[in-house]
């Protein structure tokens, strides 16, 4: 490089950094813009109010509003197996009940009656047999009459018992304490 192109570097250099120089300087006379919707820095700002008071003991509500819902950690939907009217309720509402307590009682006057005719078939039906069989163990009656007894007395005696089930299906009883 000869000394001409250093020269003309120098040239183009000094009038920019003279230029940067006193760009900074006009600018720093204006101070800093504020942003758009506060005081302008330059101004003091007003002061602020402050209010004091003294401690004092007071009591507080421990309390919470809230809406919410409920859900029992057990649950059980009590429904009887047969139909009917209920006549007595063991319990008052909100009040705990113990498992195996009787809830509620429906009407068994038709059950109980039913109850009463099978049961005093079984016994003529029972009564019926215990003749043919003493007979037929002295050849008096026949096969088929020994087995026709028998089997009748089985009937009345699953009719009485399925009339018991029923029944006691007239009481509903608490699954679980609650």
């Amino acid at each position: 490089m000869d000394k001409g192109e250093r020269v003309t570097g120098w040239r183009i250099w000094i009038p920019l950094l003279l230029a940067a120089v006193l760009g900074g300087y006009f600018l720093g006379q204006r101070g800093p813009a504020a942003p758009a919707g506060l005081p302008n820095p330059g101004k003091a700002a007003p002061p602020i109010g402050v209010a004091t008071a003294f401690p004092e003991k007071r009591s507080v509500e421990d309390s919470i509003h809230a809406l919410g819902s409920l859900r029992a950690a057990e649950s059980v939907l009590v429904s009887p197996e047969i139909s009917g009217r209920v006549v007595h309720i063991h319990f008052e509402e909100g009040q705990r009940v113990e498992a195996g307590a009787p809830l509620f009682d429906l009407d068994a006057s038709e059950l109980r009656a039913a109850l009463e005719k099978s049961r005093a078939q079984e016994l003529l039906d029972r009564l019926s047999f215990e003749r043919v069989e003493n007979l037929s163990k002295r050849n008096l009656a026949s096969p088929q009459q020994y087995d026709e007894t028998h089997a009748r007395w089985l009937v009345s005696r699953a009719a009485a018992s399925q009339d018991d089930t029923r029944l006691a299906k007239t009481r509903l009883i608490a699954p679980f304490a609650g």
